[in-house]
C-alpha cells in the first residue's frame, strides 16, 4: 500500500512538472500572448484579454494593454501589470504571488465588484499612475504598495498589511488634499503610522501617530502656515470628519506654527502652539504631565485686541501651572504667573501697566465674573496697576479711574466662597476718577485686612467743592459679620443719589453729612436687625426744579433746615425737615422699621402758592388740594 502511495506520488510530481516544463516553453515562443488570453479566457472568471505577454526567467509574467470587461459600464484599461510568481507555490496549499505591479489605472466608478476567486497567498501589491473616484472620494496620481495584505473579511475595505500611500491630490468632502504621503503599519490593532503628510488650506500637515485600545495618538505632529478664514471655517462640516477626529484620543505632541485662524468671534494671527501629552478624552482638569505653550501676533476676541499673547502652562492632576501669561492689551500690557486649581485661583504677581480699558458692554466682563464666582478661594500675591484708565460705560451709574496706580501685597480676595479683602493691603491712588456726576482728583484709599478682619484705614476723596473722608470695618472670619462706618462728606450734589432715592421731585442741592454706621452683615435679615447709628448734615445751594409751558423747568431757590437721621437696631426715624422758599414751604419726615414694614412711611408736604402736594415715597401715592380761589 504504502509502495503504490509512493510510485502514484512520484507519478503525479512527474505529470506537474512535465505540464509547467510545457508552459514555460509555450511561454518562451512567439505565442505567448495567444496561449495567455486562451488560459484568461478558460478559467477567469471577468473577461479579460492582454495585447502583450511576456515571460522572464525564472518567474516574471509581464501583459501590457490588459482590458477587464463586464464589471463596470465601461471596460477597465490597465497599462500593465507585472506578476512575480514565487517557486513556493509548488510546495504550498495556494498559489504564492511574491510581488504583483499594476501601472496605469484609471477607476471613475469606484472599486468594481470583483467576482469571487480562489484564495492566493500574496505578498505584495503595488499599485501605480491610480486615478480613482467613487464621488465622495477622488485621487490622483496615486501609488499604493502593500506587504502581505491580509483579509480577515469580505466587508474589510482595506486590507492588514505594510501600507505606503502616495496621491498628488486627494478630494474628500468637499476638501482638496495635496502631496499626500501615508506610511502605515496597518493591523486589526495596535496599528502604527509611522509617518504621513499632506497639504490643506495653505498649511503643511505632517504627523505620526500610534493606536492603543481607546483612539489613536498622534506623535510629532506639525502643522505649518495653516489658514482658516470666516468663510472656509463655516464650510466645514464637522460631522464630515468625525469618523476620524473622533478616533483621535491623545496628542503626544502637536505644534501649531505661524498659522491663522479666524471664525465670527474669534480671530487669530500668526499662532504658535505646542502641546504634549494632551488627552482629548480627559477633561482639563484630569490631565497628566500635559505641556500648552502658545504664542501669537494678535487674538481678536468679542471685539477686544491682545498683541503678542504668550502663555505657558503645566497640567497635571487638578492643577494648572502658569509659567507665564502677558499680552499688550488695550495700550498697555499685563503679565502674570501662578496656579489654578478648579476651585481656586493662585498668582504669584499680577502687574497691568497703562492699560486703557472702555467696558462697554456687559458681555466684556462675563467670562472674567462668571470664573470669578466659580472659585472658592482667590490669593493674589503681589499687584500693580499702573497709569491705567478703566472707564465703565455698560450699565448705570457710569463711573471712571484715569492714572490708577494700585498695590497690593499678600491678598486673599475669596475664601470658602465669600468675596472680600481676607487678608493683606491695598493702597489705592489716581489722578482723577468720576461717578456719575462726581470729580475727583487725587484720591487716596488704603486698606488693610488680617484674618478675616478688613479695616479702611483711610479714604480721603478730593471734591471740586469738598472733600471726602472715611474709616471702615468688617468683620469676614465670623457669621455675623459685624460692620462699621464712619464718613464725613461735603460737597456732595444729591443727583448722586438719584438712582436710590426715586423722589416725586427733582432737585438740586449740595450736602454736608457726617454718618456713623454699624451693623451685622451676616445676612439680610442680621441687617435689617442690626442697622444703628446716625446721619446729620444740612444741604445748601438748593433749587427745586419744576416743570413749565416752556422746555426751560422753573427753578425755585429753598432752605432746608439741618437734617437728622437716626437708626436703632433696623428702626429708622427721619426727623422733620423744614423747607422754605418764596412762596414755597414744605416737610420732610418718616418712620421706618426694617422688619416691619406695613406701617413704613417717609411723607414728602409741599405747599406751592394755593396747590398742597402730600407724597408717600414707601407707597408712591400723591394727594393733591388745589386752595386756590375759583375764578
Amino acid at each position: 500500500m504504502k509502495k503504490a502511495l509512493v510510485i502514484f506520488s512520484i507519478a503525479l510530481l512527474l505529470f506537474v512538472s512535465c505540464a509547467l516544463l510545457a508552459l514555460y516553453f509555450a511561454m518562451q515562443s512567439p505565442y505567448t500572448t495567444k496561449v495567455t488570453n486562451h488560459i484568461l479566457k478558460q478559467y477567469s472568471p471577468p473577461p479579460i484579454s492582454v495585447h502583450e505577454a511576456t515571460f522572464q526567467f525564472p518567474n516574471h509574467l509581464s501583459f501590457k494593454g490588459v482590458e477587464v470587461k463586464e464589471l463596470q459600464d465601461e471596460n477597465i484599461i490597465i497599462e500593465q501589470v507585472d506578476i512575480w510568481v514565487s517557486t513556493d507555490s509548488i510546495t504550498e496549499s495556494m498559489p504564492v504571488i511574491d510581488s504583483i505591479l499594476i501601472n496605469g489605472l484609471l477607476l471613475q466608478d469606484g472599486i468594481p465588484d470583483i467576482p469571487k476567486i480562489e484564495p492566493i497567498k500574496l505578498r505584495q501589491l503595488a499599485i501605480t499612475n491610480l486615478d480613482y473616484s467613487d464621488g465622495e472620494f477622488i485621487s490622483r496620481d496615486t501609488d499604493i504598495q502593500i506587504e502581505n495584505p491580509l483579509y480577515l473579511n469580505e466587508n474589510q475595505p482595506i486590507p492588514f498589511g505594510s501600507i505606503q500611500y502616495s496621491a498628488e491630490q486627494v478630494y474628500w468632502h468637499r476638501e482638496a488634499f495635496n502631496n499626500v504621503l501615508i506610511d502605515l503599519n496597518y493591523q486589526e490593532e495596535n496599528s502604527t503610522v509611522y509617518g504621513a503628510s499632506f497639504e490643506w488650506r495653505g498649511g503643511a500637515f505632517s504627523t505620526q501617530a500610534e493606536q492603543y485600545l481607546d483612539g489613536w495618538s498622534l506623535v510629532n505632529t506639525t502643522i505649518d502656515r495653516l489658514r482658516l478664514n470666516t468663510k472656509q471655517w463655516d464650510d466645514i462640516d464637522t460631522s464630515d470628519w468625525s469618523f476620524i477626529t473622533e478616533k483621535i484620543t491623545h496628542l503626544n505632541s502637536l505644534d501649531i506654527l505661524s498659522s491663522t485662524i479666524e471664525t465670527p468671534n474669534f480671530q487669530a494671527s500668526d499662532i504658535d502652539l505646542s502641546l504634549e501629552n494632551i488627552s482629548l478624552i480627559n477633561r482639563v482638569w484630569q490631565q497628566k504631565d500635559g505641556y500648552i505653550s502658545f504664542s501669537a501676533e494678535s487674538i481678536n476676541y468679542l471685539n477686544h485686541l491682545w498683541l503678542e499673547p504668550a502663555f505657558e502652562s503645566y497640567f497635571d492632576h487638578d492643577l494648572i501651572s502658569i509659567e507665564a501669561l502677558n499680552f499688550e492689551f488695550e495700550k498697555g500690557f499685563v503679565t502674570t504667573v501662578g496656579e489654578l486649581t478648579p476651585n481656586s485661583a493662585y498668582l504669584k504677581n499680577l502687574d497691568i501697566d497703562g492699560v486703557k480699558w472702555i467696558y462697554e458692554s456687559p458681555e466684556d466682563y462675563t467670562l472674567i465674573s462668571q470664573y470669578i464666582n466659580s472659585l472658592d478661594s482667590l490669593i493674589i500675591d503681589d499687584v500693580k496697576i499702573r497709569r491705567s484708565q478703566f472707564i465703565q460705560i455698560a450699565t448705570q451709574p457710569h463711573w471712571q479711574f484715569s492714572g490708577l496706580s494700585l498695590d497690593g501685597k499678600d491678598l486673599t480676595l475669596k475664601k470658602k466662597n465669600k468675596t472680600g479683602l481676607w487678608n493683606g493691603q491695598i493702597r489705592v491712588t489716581a489722578n482723577n476718577a468720576s461717578f456719575k456726576n462726581l470729580v475727583t482728583s487725587q484720591p487716596l484709599i488704603t486698606m488693610q485686612s488680617e484674618d478675616g478682619i478688613w479695616k479702611l484705614h483711610e479714604a480721603f476723596i478730593p471734591l471740586e467743592k469738598g472733600l471726602i473722608e472715611a474709616t471702615a470695618s468688617y468683620t469676614l472670619s465670623q457669621p455675623s459679620q459685624p460692620w462699621r462706618v464712619e464718613a464725613f462728606a461735603d460737597g456732595l450734589p444729591i443727583e448722586l443719589f438719584s438712582q436710590w432715592l426715586d423722589l416725586p421731585v427733582e432737585a438740586e442741592a449740595i450736602a454736608e453729612f457726617q454718618m456713623s454706621l454699624n451693623g451685622l452683615g451676616g445676612d439680610a435679615l442680621m441687617l435689617k436687625h442690626s442697622l444703628t447709628g446716625e446721619l446729620v448734615g444740612s444741604l445748601r445751594d438748593s433749587v427745586l426744579l419744576q416743570e413749565n409751558d416752556s422746555d426751560i423747568p422753573k427753578t425755585t431757590p429753598f432752605e432746608s433746615s439741618e437734617f437728622s437721621v437716626s437708626a436703632d437696631r433696623g428702626r429708622i426715624i427721619i426727623a422733620p425737615i423744614q423747607i422754605k422758599g418764596e412762596g414755597l414751604s414744605g416737610s420732610l419726615q418718616g418712620n421706618i422699621d426694617l422688619v416691619q414694614t406695613e406701617d413704613n412711611t417717609i411723607l414728602l408736604q409741599l405747599i406751592d402758592g394755593c396747590i398742597n402736594q402730600s407724597f408717600d415715597l414707601v407707597k408712591g401715592s400723591l394727594q393733591q388740594e388745589n386752595n386756590c380761589p375759583k375764578k
